[in-house]
């Protein structure tokens, strides 16, 4: 018997045919199927249909063209907390039936974005919900304005959720300005 040298892991196995690593100096596996060679080939064209399948499914749910929009319209305005302009936050307008749109405050103005920023809110009644948190000690208000997750509320958490914030506010073609006056009272 011939003493065999110890080499690094990385040099000792190579790849197979069959996409395994083999000692080196060893015969690749050859795996066998049950029938003809014919039946190998069906196998891997099934996989290749149902991956095929699966990739068209996920293009038509998640890439939508411009003719699977529904009718924007813009949406701008102000948010105020007792007559003041919120600082920074964020305002999410949820229609009914439809895609919700979203803005950033910014020294309490917003602009809506549904498809794209800036192009506005679908058209019919919202329920509105705003948030406003304060950034943790050395966090950037404007990296992600409002929408820190871990510091304390700028406002009454019943403006958080749309079905509690009380506001409500129907969105018309053209330009729609909004004023959300907020209240730390009850």
């Amino acid at each position: 018997m011939r003493p065999t040298s110890i080499r690094p892991v990385c040099h000792c196995f190579q790849a197979s045919s069959a996409g395994r690593r083999v000692a080196r100096g060893a015969a690749p596996a050859k795996r066998r199927y049950a029938g003809s060679g014919l039946s190998g080939a069906i196998r891997n064209a099934g996989w290749l249909l149902t991956l095929a399948a699966c990739g068209l499914a996920s293009l038509s749910l998640g890439c939508r063209g411009a003719a699977d929009r529904v009718a924007t319209a813009p949406v701008h305005g102000t948010v105020t907390l007792d007559g003041k302009p919120l600082p920074y936050g964020q305002v999410v307008f949820q229609p009914l039936s439809g895609r919700v749109a979203k803005g950033v405050i910014k020294d309490g103005q917003f602009t809506l974005g549904t498809y794209e920023a800036a192009d506005g809110a679908v058209l019919g009644r919202h329920r509105v919900s705003v948030t406003a948190r304060k950034a943790l000690e050395g966090e950037e208000p404007d990296a992600l304005p409002g929408i820190s997750r871990f510091g304390p509320s700028l406002i009454p958490e019943r403006y958080g959720d749309s079905a509690s914030s009380g506001l409500e506010f129907e969105v018309t073609s053209g330009d729609n300005v909004f004023h959300i006056e907020l209240s730390s009272r009850r």
